[in-house]
């Protein structure tokens, strides 16, 4: 089967059937509300920042101190409650059609890229520095995969016929689709959007990034 094939299979550019982020540890989940916090203290008061996938409302709370307002661009209905904040608040927009200039002073992508496919990775990253105003920030959170285990889940699904690239995983049982590269490719798409790093982190196979437009 050609790529192209097996990508409209899959999904267009987000994946539609992609994999629930796993459960977090105690220590990834206390290096998230670090890193919100730091982003909460780059961010300028009363910012308005767009959370994709509404991924970090759960975390939402570490940026109240600063009044921030909270567009969660999602495609998914979410419970009326689900906020964390009173200067929150649930917009519906597709992640696939985002599409602004110059609008936001900060964006939140926890593990949104691991249901968007390589090929979507340097045009989704590019549309976010876009959509930031100069100097906006992006607290990028993404699970990356070491080199070893990658090249064997690849040639495994290689040998059942599945053009994947190194990186991608589908799940035997379900067929769910997540894409976790290795941390040079992400690193290298990142910087490529025109991102510099303010800060770096890993925790278990996260990586934790707070990246700034220049």
């Amino acid at each position: 089967m050609k790529r192209k094939e097996w990508l409209r299979q899959v999904g267009t550019g987000i994946a539609s059937r992609r994999v629930a982020s796993s459960a977090l540890s105690s220590g990834q989940q206390a290096l998230i509300k670090e890193y919100m916090r730091e982003f909460a203290d780059i961010v300028p008061e009363k910012s308005i920042v767009v959370d994709l996938d509404c991924a970090g409302r759960s975390y939402w709370d570490c940026l109240s101190g600063n009044k921030v307002k909270i567009l969660g661009a999602s495609d998914k209905k979410l419970e009326t409650g689900e906020t964390s904040s009173e200067d929150c608040r649930i917009i519906s927009a597709s992640p696939d059609e985002f599409s602004f200039l110059n609008v936001f002073d900060g964006v939140l992508s926890l593990r949104f890229f691991e249901g968007v496919f390589p090929e979507y990775w340097s045009r989704g990253l590019r549309k976010i520095y876009l959509s930031l105003k100069p100097g906006g920030v992006v607290f990028f959170l993404n699970a990356i995969s070491e080199e070893s285990p990658a090249y064997e889940n690849f040639g495994r699904l290689r040998s059942r016929g599945m053009p994947v690239v190194v990186g991608e995983y589908i799940e035997d049982e379900s067929n769910l689709y997540s894409f976790r590269p290795l941390v040079d490719w992400a690193r290298h798409w990142i910087a490529g959007a025109g991102f510099s790093v303010v800060e770096e982190a890993f925790e278990g196979n996260l990586l934790f990034s707070l990246v700034r437009r220049l």
